[in-house]
C-alpha cells in the first residue's frame, strides 16, 4: 500500500518590512490623530523597534517628515514634532487662500475634469456625513480628522497630484497647529456647519457665494487658531 505523501509544512509568513514611505505614513496617521503632539521628542530606537524597522530607515522617514514640515531636527538634541508659530500659521493660511480658492474659481469657470469633481465632491459630503456622527458622540478628535478629510478633498477636485499634494502637506501643518487648544470642542464644533453650507453651495453650483464663504470660513479659522500659538 502506497504511503501518502506528507503535506508540505506551511512556512510561516514574514513580516512585511515597512518601506520609509509607508513609515513616514504611519508617522503622520500618528501625528494627525494627536498620537504624537507638538514639541513632543520622538525617540529613534524606541520608535524604530515599535515601527519594525531598522533606524536607517526611520532616519530617512524622519528627514522626509522634516521636509513635509511635520518635525523638526535640532542637531545634539533630536527630532521633534513641529511647533507652528503664529507667523506661519499666517503663512499656511495664505496658501490656503490662493490655491483652495483659486480651485473653487477653476471649478466656477469648467476647467476642472469632471471625474475629480464627482470624486472631489463625494469626499467632501462623506467628510460631512462622519463629522455630523462623531459630533453625535462627542468624538471632538475624529471631527477635526473629518474636518481635514473635507479640505483635502476640496484640493482634490482639481483633478491634480501636484495640487492634492501641496495641499495636503499645508493641510497637515494647520492640523498640528489645532493641538494647541484645550478644547478641541471650541476647535471644531463650528466648522461642521460651516462645512455643510459649504458643500451646499457648491452641489447647489452657487460657486461665488461659495468662494465668498470659503474666503470668512478660512479668515475664522485663522483667527482662532492665531489665539492658540507663540
Amino acid at each position: 500500500m502506497a504511503s501518502t505523501p506528507a503535506s508540505p509544512r506551511t512556512k510561516p509568513a514574514r513580516p512585511v518590512k515597512l518601506t520609509v514611505q509607508a513609515v513616514i505614513e504611519q508617522i503622520s496617521e500618528d501625528i494627525l490623530h494627536g498620537t504624537h503632539l507638538p514639541g513632543q521628542q520622538l525617540h529613534e530606537i524606541s520608535m524604530a523597534g515599535a515601527l519594525g524597522v531598522s533606524r536607517n530607515t526611520l532616519r530617512e522617514a524622519f528627514r522626509g517628515l522634516v521636509h513635509n514640515g511635520l518635525l523638526d531636527y535640532f542637531p545634539h538634541r533630536g527630532v521633534f514634532v513641529r511647533v507652528i508659530t503664529t507667523e506661519q500659521a499666517r503663512e499656511l493660511y495664505r496658501s490656503r487662500r490662493i490655491v483652495q480658492v483659486a480651485v473653487l474659481q477653476a471649478l466656477e469657470h469648467g476647467e476642472l475634469p469632471s471625474q475629480a469633481v464627482a470624486k472631489g465632491l463625494q469626499g467632501m459630503r462623506n467628510a460631512v456625513e462622519r463629522a455630523l456622527d462623531a459630533r453625535v458622540q462627542g468624538d471632538w478628535m475624529e471631527v477635526g480628522s473629518q474636518n481635514y478629510a473635507f479640505h483635502q478633498a476640496m484640493f482634490d477636485l482639481a483633478g491634480s497630484e501636484y495640487i492634492s499634494k501641496a495641499g495636503r502637506g499645508v493641510l497637515m501643518q494647520t492640523r498640528v497647529a489645532f493641538f494647541g487648544a484645550s478644547s478641541a470642542e471650541h476647535m471644531h464644533a463650528s466648522f461642521v456647519e460651516l462645512n455643510v453650507e459649504l458643500l451646499d453651495l457648491l452641489e447647489r453650483q452657487q460657486y461665488a457665494q461659495a468662494i465668498a464663504a470659503l474666503r470668512a470660513y478660512l479668515d475664522v479659522a485663522e483667527a482662532r487658531v492665531a489665539e492658540l500659538l507663540p
